[in-house]
């Protein structure tokens, strides 16, 4: 079967042959909307995704919105190399390739990109050329952002403040993306919140729950204080609000705390990979605990799809952290199995004699 937790359960060759046979009928008129409920396996929708776009010559708005998702997916090579194919970029086309390059933090051309979408907005004046340079900036902060920039992200969102007539909430949260400590990432919200009349939103929360992520003290206050802020605004927390919790707790050494934010989520939730891959970290910092080992497993196997690179690398440390090099090495073998890629800083720490 293919990647599991999808639509339908489909194996890769029927995903294949419906994206092919789909993608056939509605390759000149850009209708690509449909494939994002085929991400159950990426891995072959980008593909032919990719191979298509190549050789059926298809328009540009079929281009961009394939340039779209696979930057949704991840996959900036292949969005890139689809990218090659265009001859004469418009404004969408041109924003998506931007995408790819600042989902790589690849800042140089992004700006370049960044450019572009300038000029070609400038050229074709419309009532929706405020949303067209909102995103353009969420991009190029983004890619600063990524690079690990702070300041060329600042520099980039204090230029869109200055320039937007209306900046919307989303750049304050891809700024905010930008700090790695809490107390000046709560006060740029509070602040630009409070300058543009926005009300801080769930995204906004696990942001500042990101920047908390150093080990100490001030993680933990900063991590009672987001919860409280969240509680008082009557904003739930979702899937990823639990991660970054149990990730903040496991890295300031407050382990129990880190198992009880996975063992108090609901079922749905306990089969999230991020969710399972910090709960197998946590049980990882118990050694000697073989009660908390077994729970480990039992978590990796009910994750969606198992097994899947994150939770079975994470798990492979756990087991050595147990000193269980046996088990490391068969979960190893299963992902192989599965015909997944395993990066070299795995295979590395099942050379006997690495330390863990």
């Amino acid at each position: 079967m293919g990647g599991g937790g999808g639509v339908g359960m489909k194996t890769d060759r029927e995903i294949a042959n419906e994206l092919k046979r789909r993608w056939a009928s509605t390759l000149r008129r850009g209708d690509a909307g449909w494939t994002r409920s085929l991400a159950s396996n990426k891995a072959n929708a980008t593909k032919i995704l990719g191979e298509l776009c190549r050789t059926e010559g298809c328009n540009i708005k079929t281009y961009s919105s394939a340039i779209g998702i696979l930057v949704g997916w991840g996959r900036v090579r292949e969005a890139l190399l689809v990218a090659k194919s265009i001859k004469h970029h418009d404004v969408f086309s041109q924003t998506a390739v931007m995408g790819a390059y600042a989902l790589d933090g690849d800042v140089l051309n992004t700006k370049k990109c960044f450019e572009n979408c300038k000029k070609l907005t400038a050229s074709n004046p419309g009532r929706n050329n405020e949303y067209k340079n909102s995103k353009t900036y969420h991009y190029l902060i983004l890619s600063h952002t990524n690079a690990k920039d702070h300041a060329g992200a600042i520099e980039a969102y204090t230029d869109a403040s200055n320039t937007l007539l209306s900046l919307p909430l989303y750049l304050i949260n891809t700024a905010l993306r930008s700090f790695d400590s809490i107390t000046p990432a709560l006060r740029f919200l509070q602040t630009e919140c409070h300058r543009h009349q926005h009300e801080p939103d769930l995204i906004s929360f696990n942001n500042l729950l990101a920047a908390c992520m150093n080990g100490g003290q001030e993680d933990l206050d900063g991590l009672d204080k987001v919860t409280r802020m969240m509680h008082e605004e009557g904003i739930l927390p979702n899937i990823v609000t639990l991660s970054l919790r149990a990730s903040v707790y496991r890295k300031a050494g407050e382990i129990e705390k880190a198992l009880d934010v996975y063992l108090n989520a609901t079922d749905l939730q306990r089969s999230n990979i991020h969710l399972t891959r910090e709960f197998v970290k946590a049980v990882g910092c118990s050694p000697g605990n073989p009660d908390l080992l077994s729970a480990a497993e039992e978590a990796a196997v009910r994750c969606v799809p198992f097994p899947n690179l994150p939770v079975t690398a994470a798990l492979i440390n756990t087991y050595l952290q147990h000193g269980e090099r046996g088990k490391a090495v068969t979960a190893c073998d299963m992902l192989h199995s599965a015909n997944i890629k395993v990066p070299s800083y795995i295979t590395d720490l099942l050379v006997p004699g690495t330390p863990t």
